[in-house]
């Protein structure tokens, strides 16, 4: 499974694609939304994961660009650290596939 995670925390980002690649999968990563975007367009991906809280963007700008580009329908798993339940819920509801 080809997977690509999101997220501007480097030590966070490394753990996930070694763990992730010690089970099989290859795993591409990306550190802000230019070069997500890049990959989402140009590479075959099975699995998103993106933290829903960075710097220059966030879970819902990634979402609506997988929805909106990759041809197909990709699933996005959001992670979020931060506590606000709004958050979650409107990243549980939307309505991307």
């Amino acid at each position: 499974m080809k997977i690509l995670i999101i997220g501007d925390q480097p030590i966070m980002l490394k753990t996930m694609e070694l763990k992730l690649k010690r089970d099989g999968h290859l795993v591409l990563t990306a550190s802000n939304e230019q070069d997500a975007n890049r990959l989402i367009t140009d590479t075959i991906i099975d699995l998103v994961i993106t933290d829903n809280m960075m710097t220059e963007t966030a879970g819902p700008e990634v979402r609506g660009y997988v929805r909106n580009h990759s041809g197909k329908k990709i699933p996005v798993i959001v992670l979020s650290a931060m506590g606000q339940e709004n958050m979650v819920a409107e990243a549980l509801s939307s309505s991307l596939f």
